[in-house]
């Protein structure tokens, strides 16, 4: 039927032939397989040329990459290592080439310097702080100090205050009791001096006829002096319950004030032919009775003296702040200024009896009024 049939050279394929069942013969195909083996040996030389090709090219590739690629990223790791060992963000990668590799080093390297710069200012910061917590320190510790000191002083200050206040009562008890025996001493002392005054008169109207001139200028001496006695203690006596009496405080127009204090003294104002001239006053809370007494002390004394000529007594009341100044003018003797504080002192006085009448406390017992409504009072020659 037919078949196929290898050689080392050769390769015959037979098969038969007929034609409507008739067999014609064989057909015998012979073909030469040396130019097709000739053909193959050129293609395994082609293949192992290929091969080979393909081998040097991975090799000179695998030096390119570890060239180009593989040994900077290694300097990039070996450099990142150290950096992060050291903690030295000054150091740099060098760039080798201007490709992805030398963009992933600039990148890299552009990173250490915002860490260099992020690192410089946590520095800074850390120092700043450090030296805020040190100066906190101190600070801290000078407090403990102060405070310290401050207990030391609140003690201190507790235990003076503690003896201020021990001697305050002390003094507030003194002062109740002074009090109580100057009203005491003061109210015994009127009668036994009316009774002096009064058998001293009786005295020389009854032995009148019988006594010479100089035995009644000794009466004379006797009732004067006692009669002094009696103004000095009913001073005192008044100086006394200024200190004593309640403050109790009203409205007062003092305008009207003046005028009550004018009615009271028109006879000493008419018998000096004093003229007094009093401006528009306010309005303002005190002790009617104490500041009308406080006005007739001072129109007085402005009026005693006077000198030669007439009084001329000035009245006015400014507004200062939150205080009203009130003055009192006169064109009397003055004084001399080194006085100025003398004046208002218990029993001080500028001149002897005989020139002028008084006992030294009225200008004082003004001064007490003053300074309990909460103000002060001074002269001015």
């Amino acid at each position: 039927d037919g078949g196929e049939i290898f050689t080392d050279t050769h390769l015959a394929v037979t098969r038969n032939v007929g034609v409507r069942g008739e067999n014609l013969g064989r057909l015998i195909v012979l073909s030469d397989l040396r130019e097709i083996d000739l053909v193959i040996q050129r293609y395994k030389v082609m293949a192992a040329a290929i091969t080979v090709g393909v081998v040097l090219f991975s090799l000179l590739l695998s030096r390119v990459v570890q060239r180009w690629i593989a040994k900077p990223i290694e300097a990039l790791e070996t450099l990142s290592n150290l950096v992060s060992s050291e903690r030295n963000y000054a150091l740099r990668a060098v760039r080798t080439s201007d490709d992805e590799v030398g963009r992933l080093t600039d990148a890299f390297n552009d990173m250490l310097e915002e860490i260099q710069a992020r690192d410089s200012e946590l520095r800074i910061a850390k120092e700043s702080a450090d030296n805020a917590a040190r100066q906190v320190s101190r600070h801290y510790q000078a407090a403990q100090a102060a405070n310290l000191d401050l207990e030391n002083e609140n003690r201190d200050r507790r235990r003076a205050e503690a003896e201020l206040k021990e001697k305050t009562d002390e003094l507030e008890r003194s002062n109740v009791e002074l009090q109580q025996f100057a009203y005491a001493a003061s109210h015994d002392l009127q009668e036994p001096l009316r009774m002096v005054v009064m058998f001293t008169q009786l005295l020389k109207k009854r032995y009148a006829k019988k006594l010479d001139e100089r035995a009644e200028s000794y009466i004379d001496y006797a009732v004067d002096g006692a009669t002094r006695m009696q103004l000095l203690i009913r001073d005192l006596l008044e100086y006394s319950r200024v200190g004593r009496m309640e403050m109790d405080e009203s409205p007062i127009d003092f305008n009207l004030l003046l005028e009550e204090v004018l009615v009271a003294l028109h006879v000493s104002i008419h018998k000096s032919r004093a003229r007094i001239q009093v401006a528009s006053l306010p309005t303002l809370s005190g002790n009617p009775m104490r500041l009308r007494q406080l006005f007739q002390n001072l129109i007085s004394n402005a009026m005693k003296f006077s000198g030669d000529e007439p009084a001329v007594i000035e009245i006015e009341a400014l507004e200062e702040g939150e205080f009203w100044k009130f003055s009192v003018r006169d064109n009397g003797i003055g004084f001399d200024a080194s006085f100025a504080d003398r004046i208002f002192m218990l029993f001080q006085r500028l001149h002897t009896r005989a020139e002028y009448e008084g006992t030294g406390i009225g200008l004082a017992l003004c001064k007490k009024i003053v300074i309990a409504h909460g103000g002060d009072i001074w002269a001015e020659s």
